[in-house]
């Protein structure tokens, strides 16, 4: 997904895995005042900046993502599924990679 990234850390995941895995850490937002009142949310960080993603919104990234994968480190917060978008933008969700990835 990088140039600095060692390939054989790296831990793809096909766009079916990655929305199995989206759609179990999405959550519904109750606050009615909410503008996401009612929806299924993500949230996601791209350039250390967060915010929430419609499920709708990030499932629809992995349509065009040039790579999905697993790139737990110590600064993600937890924000552990990468998925580097068409236009080559880096957006990780909070979704904990499995036991079986090496941190």
């Amino acid at each position: 997904m990088s140039a600095e990234i060692n390939e054989s850390e790296v831990f793809r995941l096909t766009p079916e895995e990655a929305a199995r895995y989206l759609t179990e850490a999405a959550f519904e937002v109750t606050d009615p005042e909410d503008s996401c009142y009612g929806e299924k949310v993500i949230h996601g960080l791209s350039n250390g900046f967060g915010r929430d993603w419609t499920l709708e919104g990030a499932l629809a990234l992995l349509d065009d993502a040039r790579d999905i994968a697993w790139l737990p480190g110590p600064f993600t917060m937890g924000h552990h599924l990468a998925v580097l978008d068409a236009e080559g933008k880096t957006r990780r969700f909070a979704v904990e990679a499995p036991a079986e990835v090496p941190r």
